[in-house]
């Protein structure tokens, strides 16, 4: 009887499909594997135990648009290679194995080089106060940190403008008066007797670089005030800035297709990745 039972899971066994591995290969190296035999098909890429990848999978970060251009001619090749400029991301793009013209000349363009168009510590310092209402503290301490940047006023009659504004900080402002020197004139009350003014200019032109990679331009801001209840705020307004900054991308992008001469350079990003 048991070698009966024996024979009959032996037969039993001869017919259960036995775990193997069969490889079937696939288009650009990938395999399929099947496990058991007709029973399930498993898809396995074996890139990580080849001696080196199919492509290049890699998005590197440029600090400078120096190190940019020099990664993008090691890499570059002629048919494939597109950079994208984007105003709207402020940023670069090198697609180093982009898609080429004709049949078959799709990409999976998984190898990037970026340039992120960073503005420059003195124009990030304007920006980011552009449009934003400053108390009569912040706005001193302001100017002060940033006079420098200033080509008219100069950076000490800024200074100056600042010192006042740092002096006369428990005042009733009664009222501003455009003078004719392009100036504003605050005059203010202390303690309901004593009387005073203080000046300030209505517009500052600036000269520093707006990106990384540009030379110094010039530029300007005008200061706009809002007096209520005897306080002031202050708003410093950045002429132009939209276009600025638009001028200023374009030089950047200009600048890099000088660098770059055998790479077609397009304004525009990737708004769809498959």
């Amino acid at each position: 009887m048991e070698n009966d039972t024996r024979t009959l899971i032996d037969a039993a066994a001869e017919h259960v499909p036995q775990a193997r591995l069969e490889e079937i290969a696939l288009p650009d190296g990938a395999l399929a594997v099947v496990t058991p035999a007709g029973a399930t098909v498993r898809f396995e890429d074996l890139e990580k135990f080849r001696a080196a990848p199919r492509r290049v999978r890699a998005e590197v970060r440029h600090e400078t648009p120096a190190s940019f251009c020099a990664y993008v001619k090691a890499y570059s090749d002629k048919a494939r290679t597109r950079v994208l400029a984007s105003l709207e991301n402020r940023e670069i793009v090198a697609h180093l194995d982009w898609h080429s013209a004709g049949e078959g000349g799709a990409s999976w363009a998984t190898h990037r080089a970026v340039w992120p168009a960073a503005l420059t510590p003195a124009f990030e310092a304007w920006h980011s106060v552009h449009d934003k209402p400053m108390t009569q503290r912040e706005f001193a301490e302001f100017l002060q940190d940033r006079c420098f940047d200033a080509l008219a006023p100069s950076a000490a009659d800024l200074m100056e403008v600042a010192q006042n504004f740092e002096v006369i900080r428990d005042v009733k402002f009664r009222q501003a008066i455009n003078l004719s020197t392009g100036e504003r004139q605050f005059q203010f009350t202390e303690d309901d007797q004593t009387r005073g003014a203080v000046t300030c200019p209505k517009l500052i032109r600036l000269r520093t670089g707006v990106f990384w990679g540009c030379d110094p331009v010039e530029w300007a801001a005008r200061l706009a005030y809002n007096m209520l209840d005897g306080k002031l705020t202050f708003r410093v307004q950045i002429v132009r800035l939209d276009e600025l900054l638009d001028a200023e991308f374009e030089r950047l992008v200009d600048a890099i297709a000088v660098d770059l001469p055998d790479v077609p350079v397009h304004r525009g990003r990737v708004v769809a990745r498959a």
